[in-house]
Parts: C-alpha cells; sequence; structure tokens
C-alpha cells in the first residue's frame, strides 16, 4: 500500500517538532534503526520508544500511525 503525504506540509509539521522526536525520527527513518534498538540507544524501553515514535510519526503526517517493535 503506498502513501500519499503533502510534502510541503510533512516539512513544515518536522520543523515544528521538538529536538526529541526529531532525534527519533531521524533514527528510525533516516538511520533504519528498529524500535529495540533506538530504545537500546535512548536507555529507554521499547514500548516508551513505540509511544513516542507514534506520536511523532503522527505529528508528521497528520494521521494515525502505528509503529510496534
Amino acid at each position: 500500500m503506498a502513501m500519499h503525504l503533502n510534502t510541503t506540509a510533512c516539512v513544515n509539521r518536522l520543523a515544528n517538532l521538538d529536538q526529541g522526536n526529531r532525534l527519533l525520527l531521524g533514527l528510525y527513518l533516516y538511520e533504519r534503526l528498529s524500535v529495540d534498538e533506538i530504545a537500546a540507544v535512548l536507555s529507554q524501553t521499547p514500548s516508551v520508544i513505540e509511544k513516542h515514535l507514534n506520536a511523532a510519526l503522527e505529528m508528521v503526517e497528520g494521521q494515525t500511525a502505528v509503529v510496534s517493535a
């Protein structure tokens, strides 16, 4: 299933994210780390990372996003 996103809107939403959410998205989308790997790097539990990552993705995409370990 292809995702259709408004690129300009996504970029604007990214600019409004706090540093922590940008870090999470960078690790997940750019560095391609798994939820478990991000949890280890940030000394958090995978469930905490999933919660924050889903919230960050939802803010950027403007819709409900679900990421799981």
